[in-house]
């Protein structure tokens, strides 16, 4: 267990999920989403509520399952991505209603163009009105396979597809000039152009996370973007 972060017991567990998976990546990768967002905006670490670790596989990449499997980790295509996580059972319930109202929302004509963060306020509030309490997943680990189209990589709407999700796509740059690093103690590769990724996800006001947060123009990596 990494005992000097003064974070929760669940991300200390995600941690230690982390370091028996990265073994387990044969290929190249990178940290993005709610992970690069904390890397940024909260000091190399977890958004502080956060519950899971997103990292992108570039195509030709794989997870070694017999690796996995002797690691202690299970896995479970979910939608996606594979769902890394610490027990026997299936982490995701095929009627996970939060999980298919999200599959259904962000198809809508009406959230076309959103980001990542504008498509999940949009639906929470669709879900509020629908008085349906949503269902939020254990701890876990995402791995999102991505498919290169033209000079961009995207991911797949289902695993295998061409159909891919327009908000989430990564010029051959960001992908290929990735860099390392510090997250959580661990030496991480991030995307290049990380401002620009974190802009794609989550908005141009990604870094803000109350009304009195300011940007920190003095860390290295807002430096080298």
């Amino acid at each position: 267990m990494v005992k000097k972060l003064n974070l929760p017991i669940n991300q200390l567990k995600l941690i230690e999920y982390f370091k028996k998976l990265i073994p387990c990546i044969k290929g190249k990768w990178f940290m993005s989403d709610g992970c690069l967002l904390g890397h940024l905006r909260h000091n190399r670490s977890f958004i502080p509520w956060d519950t899971d670790i997103d990292i992108y596989l570039l195509p030709g990449s794989y997870i070694d399952k017999d690796m996995l499997k002797d690691q202690g980790l299970n896995h479970q295509k979910y939608y996606l991505c594979d769902k890394i996580y610490n027990k026997k059972n299936p982490i995701f319930k095929p009627k996970n209603k939060w999980s298919e109202f999200l599959n259904y929302t962000r198809v809508l004509p009406e959230h076309e163009g959103f980001n990542r963060f504008e498509l999940m306020k949009a639906s929470k509030l669709l879900y509020k009105e629908q008085y349906i309490e949503p269902v939020f997943t254990e701890i876990h680990i995402d791995v999102m396979y991505l498919e290169k189209f033209e000079n961009n990589y995207y991911v797949p709407y289902n695993f295998g597809n061409q159909v891919f999700i327009d908000y989430i796509c990564y010029s051959n740059d960001m992908v290929q000039n990735i860099y390392y690093n510090e997250w959580c103690g661990l030496r991480v590769p991030i995307p290049y152009h990380t401002i620009d990724v974190l802009r794609m996800l989550y908005g141009p006001e990604w870094w803000k996370w109350s009304e009195t947060e300011e940007l920190n123009i003095n860390d290295p990596v807002i430096k080298k973007n």
